[in-house]
């Protein structure tokens, strides 16, 4: 649909020279989703995908505390894409909501920075410890309990994945 030679957006462009053409921010959001999920572990895949196995792989707890975490997450892609389908006009909000999400997903794992729209994600110094990470307040209860706070290996495997995401 959108390739430089042979797709809709290059003939509208030749046939109408100045046009802009934007891809759906729907549909931007969606693959955003799908591929942070690709971080997840694959395990975490198969289990979703053996319904059947999923109430005995709940008792795994790095599974259970990534269907929580996913659990407060998706919900923040799935309000962007109702607001985004929205038969009302929108259009006033749409700044605004945009930003309050993604600094909202950002300072989860991030230190605040001055300009949130320039961050370097590839400083380390810049990202909180895993204890300051808020990932959801089941999230948040569970880690506390102590058969999963003393799995200190899959804690940061966690983190570090969520932190991916």
């Amino acid at each position: 649909m959108f390739g430089p030679w042979n797709s809709v957006a290059s003939r509208f462009k030749e046939d109408f020279p100045g046009i802009m053409v934007q891809k759906c921010i729907c549909h931007s959001l969606a693959l955003c989703a799908s591929e942070a999920c690709k971080i997840l572990p694959r395990r975490f895949e198969q289990c979703v995908m053996m319904v059947d196995n999923i109430y005995e792989n709940l008792n795994d707890p790095l599974i259970f505390l990534f269907f929580n975490f996913l659990a407060w997450i998706l919900p923040k892609f799935v309000n962007l894409n109702k607001l985004f389908q929205s038969e009302k006009s929108v259009i006033a909000l749409l700044h605004s909501i945009m930003k309050e999400t993604y600094e909202d997903l950002l300072y989860s794992f991030m230190k605040k920075c001055p300009d949130p729209f320039n961050c370097n994600f590839k400083d380390n110094t810049m990202f909180l410890r895993n204890e300051e990470m808020y990932l959801g307040y089941n999230v948040m209860l569970l880690i506390q309990k102590p058969e999963i706070n003393s799995n200190k290996t899959m804690l940061d495997e966690f983190y570090e994945q969520c932190r991916q995401f």
